[in-house]
């Protein structure tokens, strides 16, 4: 696997041709639709394992790179306050806007870099009770974890899809040949990869694993919306039809879909920490 885009430090990245910023800001309201066509804002697996841990309940919460609101707005029905950030202004008014239409309003919004994020300068040192982030790129590296614990005073969890199986997401693969910045899904490696930088660090890493199996139908209209925020982009930039390549999957003008996904949650605890 290229794990170039993501260890690199952002003069890296830029060098190889990934502007994230620009990236998410062109991909925000794709993604948002395709977010709300799934029903993805609503409590999940994840959202209720961390607030039966007792994580949410009542606490602070920076969920870093949280997109348009994923995870950060099912917190917030139970946390006392959660920031969110992102690397994508557009992002955070969807997400911001999303929260409103949730009646929820204890959240604050920052454009950030998280690969060049200054704590000090912030004052988010040991300032949040939970830090979380789901795949981010900015959060998978050494400096992005470190991060992660020293803004922390209670614990960290990140979170990351490390298989993935859908047939209509194959197939467009297979047609679009997108650039491999809008793919980062699949990352088996990285997961052993934190969980030994953080165990040789002296933390107490702890690993669970949530799978996901849906099977379902929907029209072609409502696949294209779905499928959007993944291939919306790169179709357009090929000048396709991303609804034409859907239709031309489909069967009957139905859209069958059946997917399989596991995620790993890595989770520690960044309070209390002594160097052995």
């Amino acid at each position: 696997m290229d794990t170039a885009h993501y260890d690199a430090t952002p003069e890296m990245r830029r060098a190889l041709g990934y502007d994230a910023e620009a990236m998410w800001d062109q991909r925000a309201e794709h993604y948002n639709a395709a977010l709300l066509s799934s029903g993805a804002l609503r409590s999940d697996e994840i959202v209720t394992m961390l607030y039966e841990r007792g994580l949410l309940r009542g606490k602070t919460v920076l969920d870093v790179g949280g997109g348009t609101g994923r995870y950060a707005i099912p917190f917030a029905r139970s946390a006392s306050h959660v920031t969110i950030t992102d690397i994508s202004s557009n992002m955070l008014s969807h997400a911001k806007d999303n929260a409103e239409r949730e009646g929820l309003f204890n959240l604050s919004y920052r454009r950030l870099d998280w690969e060049s994020a200054d704590l000090d300068l912030l004052g988010w040192k040991k300032a949040f009770d939970f830090v979380f982030a789901s795949m981010c790129p900015a959060a998978r590296s050494k400096e992005g974890i470190e991060r992660m614990s020293a803004a922390s005073c209670g614990w960290c969890a990140l979170c990351q899809v490390i298989y993935s199986r859908d047939p209509l997401v194959q197939f467009l693969r297979n047609k679009l040949r997108p650039n491999r910045t809008y793919e980062m899904q699949n990352d088996r490696e990285i997961i052993p990869t934190l969980f030994n930088r953080l165990w040789n660090q002296g933390y107490e890493p702890e690993l669970s694993y949530v799978r996901r199996s849906d099977e379902s139908s929907c029209s072609v209209e409502e696949a294209a919306v779905r499928y959007a925020g993944r291939f919306g982009l790169a179709a357009r930039e090929q000048g396709a039809d991303l609804t034409a390549l859907i239709r031309a999957y489909a069967s009957g003008g139905e859209v069958r879909l059946s997917s399989k996904s596991t995620l790993a949650i890595l989770l520690w605890k960044a309070s209390g920490y002594e160097t052995p």
